[in-house]
This record gives C-alpha cells, structure tokens and sequence, in this order.
C-alpha cells in the first residue's frame, strides 16, 4: 500500500535552509574580488598569521603581500566599484596605508580567533593564487554560515514549533545584506556564529532550566564570540539575564532553591568576570583608557554628541541592516527604505496586541515568555548602545566611521522574531496564511536584490 507524501513544517524548514545555502554560495561566487567590505585586510591579516606564526602587531605588513593583493584589486576593477581614500597607481608597488590611510590600513586590531582558524585551514597558497585563496576562505564562510541559518532556525522552533522556526530561517536566509556579508571573508561570519549559538543556547536554559549542555554552549558561546570579535561583548548582558530567569523560574521554588539562587549568583557573577576579562585582555586598552578619560569630562561629551551625525547613523544603520550591499555604496531605488520603514513600524505595533493576548493566557508559561522577551529587549538596547557608543568613543574628523547593520547580526534571532511576530498578528487580522506571506515576500525583495547588486556589477553600471 502506497502511502501519500503529505509535506510537513519540518520539511519546509529543511528546504529553507537548502534555499539559504544556495543564497549564500551565489554571493560567494558571483560578486567579483575584494568586493566584499574589508576583505583586502581580512586576507592580508591571515595570510600574516600563517607567515609569522603568530598574531601581527599594528605595525607588523608585508609590503609583497599588499602590493600583490592591490594589482588583483586593480584587476577586477576595485575602484570603480569599492572604497578608497587614495588612487591606484600603475607600474608602483602600494601599500594599503595608501590606499586606505594610516589609520585604516588593516584590522590587526580583532582578535586573532578567526583569522587563526582560516590560516589553518588555508595552508600555503602561493602569492599568485590569491584570488583562488579568496574564493576558498569564502565558501568556507558560507559552510559557517548555513550553520548559523539552522541555529536561528531552531531558536524560533524551540519558542513556537516548527511554524515558527520556519519563519524566523525565512528572515535570516532571505535578509539581502545578511547573507550578502555572510558569503565574505570577515570575522563577522564567526562572530555570528558564535553569537546565535549563545542566543539559542539561553532561550533552552531559560525554557528548561540548568542543564549541563546548554550551560556549556551559553557561556562557552559567549567567551568564543567574545574572542572572535569585540562587538559581542553586549551578550555578557544576555547571558547574565538569562542564567538568572532561568533560575527565578525554575530553580528557586524547588527543595534547593536557596543552592540554586546561590548557583545562579555565582554562574552569573563568573560570566561577567570571564567576558569582562576577555574584553578587556584583547580590547585596544590605552585607546579605551584614553576615550573613557575623555568622556569623563562633562563638556568634552555634550560635545561630542552634538558633534554625531545621528540622521546618518540612523539611515546607514537602517538601510545596511536590510540591503545596502557593496562596500556600503549599492544602494537600493527608492521607496525600497520606506517601505521597509513601514514594515518595521507594522512589525512593531503588531507586538502591542501580540503581547495583550499573552498575557491574557495567565500562567506560569506566560509569564516566562515575557520574561524572555524582556531579556530579549534588554540585550537589543544593550546591543544598540555598544554600536552606536563605539563610534562616539572613537569619533574624530580623520576618518569618521559609521556604525552598520551588521554589526546586530550576532542577535538576529530576536530580530527575526520581532518581525516575524509582528507581521504574522496583522496577516492573521487579515486572514492571510502568515508564513506562507512572510516567506513569500522575503523570497521576491532578496530576487530584487540580487537583481540589483548584479545590475550594478554586470550590467549597463557595470558593463
């Protein structure tokens, strides 16, 4: 007797993350050389590591390596499609102080995490197979990258089943500029990462209690993060918050809870020593010294925040969360951003029933999930505050650098809920099968993306 194939969630989420991998390896393969932000210095800082066998020092080039690398720049056209300060110049070797300034002339200033791993795996390619070099170390972040698309995924599961998680995979594998910068060589992939292993890992604890392989993946994704990228260290906040509903909720109540509480006190008191640690070891100490001492000064901060540009750090934090691909400068016809604008509007009123209905439920359950949500909330403003106080600590007239959306990826799942949460009560309101929708209109904004970032490297702007 045959028996019917009758599709399941679980099958749909299992093609979404097949659809994901094959949005990530397009990117990989089809946007030329060093097209990606940062590259140039991303390879320079590993093909380092694997030539001095150790981490380099701000001062510490290969005036061989960055020439070879700016002629295959040239070759594919880098500065009619990239970002330079200075000009390229023909029959000279440069070097990317050059190019790019002294103080933007390379990323030794990350911690070394990443770029060790990709040396490892990258061997000894010889000086003349960089491009070949390049496009490994990129499929190598579309491998690392399809794994996070499956823990994002199951975050969304583990808060609402499979309906859910199929979902919040949608938002992530068709969100145009996260999977655009996730098919690069840049840290950001390992980042990432790590951070959604640790944000999965605290929805588990916080859902089920102390258990010894969530506890290990939470803090253990934690210092990992930490370690690949400084920008992580807001998950210190998240880890904290989470050991601690974990064990209001379902520890303290118990025969041992005066053990638990002191448990948790501890655990939560040792995360934030270790990340705080961590932090500090491999931050750029005396530029933090010298900021904080600054800032310190009342009239010196009022300064410098009426001197922030924060229409600007709005948009380009905005726009490069969605899709502006390129080194920041593909950028998508209007009203492409206040479209988007309105949605995220949507998303967000939709929470306010949202969250009247859940509490409506009563219950234990209920008041768990608004516990979660409230971690949630807490680490995205922590988050924000870290993005944007970065720049303002360092903010000079050099070189002013803007905060981007990518920097809020290591926290994509409460993102991918927060709009898949928010549009899914209004299509219900109108009667519209909810993920059905969402996955169908981010499927056809990233076809427009590709569309336009293959416009503006293959077609009548790039041809």
């Amino acid at each position: 007797m045959m028996h019917t194939f009758r599709p399941t969630w679980k099958h749909v989420f299992l093609l979404g993350l097949i659809v994901g991998f094959f949005h990530l390896l397009f990117y990989a393969v089809w946007v030329p050389p060093w097209q990606f932000p940062d590259e140039p210095r991303h390879v320079e800082y590993i093909r380092l590591i694997h030539e001095i066998g150790h981490a380099p020092a701000w001062s510490e080039t290969d005036p061989h390596l960055e020439a070879a690398i700016i002629r295959s720049m040239a070759r594919y056209d880098f500065w009619r499609f990239g970002f330079a300060i200075g000009g390229y110049v023909q029959h000279r070797d440069q070097t990317f102080a050059e190019i790019w300034t002294p103080a933007y002339q390379n990323v030794h200033f990350h911690p070394p995490l990443y770029y060790r791993l990709m040396a490892w795996l990258t061997g000894d390619f010889p000086l003349a197979a960089l491009e070949s070099q390049l496009f490994f170390l990129r499929l190598v972040s579309v491998l690392i990258a399809t794994f996070s698309l499956l823990i994002i995924g199951l975050t969304g599961w583990t808060l609402g089943g499979w309906r859910l998680g199929v979902g919040v995979l949608a938002f992530a594998a068709l969100l145009p500029n996260h999977i655009f910068i996730n098919a690069s060589v840049n840290n950001d992939v390992l980042a990432e990462f790590f951070g959604v292993l640790t944000v999965a890992a605290g929805v588990a604890v916080m859902k089920r209690g102390f258990r010894p392989l969530p506890l290990l993946l939470l803090v253990g994704g934690m210092a990992l993060a930490v370690l690949t990228k400084r920008s992580t260290v807001f998950l210190l906040i998240y880890v904290t918050l989470s050991l601690m509903v974990a064990g209001w909720y379902h520890h303290l109540r118990g025969r041992y809870g005066l053990l638990y509480a002191f448990l948790t006190v501890l655990l939560a008191a040792a995360v934030l020593l270790l990340g705080g640690w961590l932090a500090w070891r491999l931050g750029r100490v005396e530029v933090l010294k010298y900021g904080l001492r600054t800032l310190a000064r009342p009239h010196v901060l009022v300064e410098r925040l009426h001197q922030v540009p924060w229409t600007t750090y709005t948009v380009v934090m905005f726009e490069s969360f969605w899709a502006r691909t390129g080194w920041l400068n593909i950028i998508l016809p209007s009203p492409t951003y206040p479209v988007l604008a309105l949605l995220t509007l949507l998303a967000f009123l939709g929470w306010f029933p949202l969250t009247r209905d859940v509490w409506r439920n009563g219950g234990e359950v209920r008041d768990l999930y608004v516990a979660i949500g409230l971690v949630f909330l807490l680490t995205v403003l922590t988050q924000w505050g870290m993005v944007v106080g970065k720049e303002i600590l360092h903010f000079g007239a050099q070189l002013r650098m803007i905060p981007q959306g990518r920097y809020l990826y290591p926290f994509l799942p409460a993102y991918a809920i927060f709009y898949v949460g928010g549009w899914r009560w209004w299509l219900r309101r109108l009667r519209l099968p909810p993920i059905s929708v969402i996955v169908t209109g981010m499927g056809l904004f990233a076809l427009f993306v590709i569309w336009h970032t293959l416009e503006f490297y293959y077609g009548p702007f790039g041809g």
